[in-house]
Parts: structure tokens; C-alpha cells; sequence
């Protein structure tokens, strides 16, 4: 999955390449292009911050179009209670993706194992949940030693959950 910096009002929209929501259709475009250039393989996208961006309405449907072209799949990342991904993805007759839970808020192995259990929790109340980390050293750690908390689950790539998604 493509972690995509995106704006969010805050020190993170610094980074290169930001996508901003005054930017273009023409740039947005371009920048996904970029991304399938240099990810051919990809098939998911997910918003890194972003919560300004994916609560505009227009420019997150800018953005959606382009993935759609490139035949990217977004994931939001529910940065905030006001995104505007699941109307956009209900008005592309796409199933709206979204995480369930960040497991790396915290760096350290007891609170990524307490959001891990959350996670857990929510996949045996609705049959999955979509829980998202980075790749940080402790993240690996936290996941290599959490297999009793993941032993009442099956632990799926988000490509097989979309696929489950799209066929219902």
C-alpha cells in the first residue's frame, strides 16, 4: 500500500510532494501517474494525514478519479470524522475501504499489542477490521511477538478484504 502524504493543515504538508487541495486535477493526475511508475505492482493507496484534504469534498473526488484511472484503491485512513471518502466511493460504485485502527500511535510493543486487541475485537463483532501501521522497528517487533492476541483471527492482506468486499 502507497502511504500518500496529503494535506492536513498541519508541520506534515512540508513534505515533498504533498498533495494540497488547491492543487490542479492536472497535478493530481500526475502525481498518481508517478506513483504507478514507480509502483507498478500497487494496487492500494492510503492517505498519510490528510485530514484537510479528505474532508474537501472536490478535491478528494479529484483524486479518487485519478486513482480510478490508474487503477489504484483507496483506503482512508479516517484521519477525521468529516472525510468525504464514502460518499465520493458510493458515487464511483466503489466499496468504501477505511482503517478500523492505527496500531502505532504509541511506539511501544504493549500499546501496539492493547490496539492489535482492539483491532481483534472489532473482526469478531463485523468478521474483519482494518487496522494500519507503519513499518517502524518496534511495529515489527510488536507484530512478530502479538501471535496469541491474533490466534481467534485470520489475518488477511487488504487486497484478499477487498476482494470479499467487491463480491458481496
Amino acid at each position: 500500500m502507497i502511504h500518500l502524504p496529503m494535506e492536513s493543515g498541519k508541520v506534515f504538508d512540508k513534505q515533498a510532494k504533498t498533495l494540497m487541495i488547491t492543487d490542479t486535477p492536472e497535478r493530481m493526475e500526475a502525481r498518481v501517474k508517478e506513483l504507478r511508475r514507480l509502483f507498478p505492482e500497487a494496487r492500494f493507496v492510503n492517505n498519510h494525514t490528510g485530514s484537510v484534504f479528505t474532508s474537501h469534498y472536490l478535491a478528494m473526488e479529484r483524486l479518487y478519479h485519478a486513482l480510478i484511472k490508474e487503477e489504484f484503491v483507496f483506503v482512508d485512513s479516517r484521519t477525521i470524522s468529516s472525510t468525504k471518502v464514502p460518499q465520493i466511493a458510493k458515487k464511483y460504485a466503489q466499496p468504501y475501504i477505511a482503517r478500523d485502527v492505527f496500531i502505532d500511535n504509541i511506539h511501544t510493543v504493549d500499546a501496539i499489542h492493547k490496539q492489535l486487541k482492539h483491532a481483534v475485537n472489532i473482526a469478531k463483532k463485523r468478521g474483519y477490521a482494518i487496522a494500519i501501521g507503519h513499518p517502524h522497528k518496534v511495529t515489527l517487533q510488536a507484530l512478530t511477538s502479538a501471535k496469541m492476541i491474533l490466534k481467534d483471527v485470520e489475518v488477511v492482506y487488504i487486497d484478499e478484504l477487498y476482494r470479499r468486499k467487491v463480491s458481496q
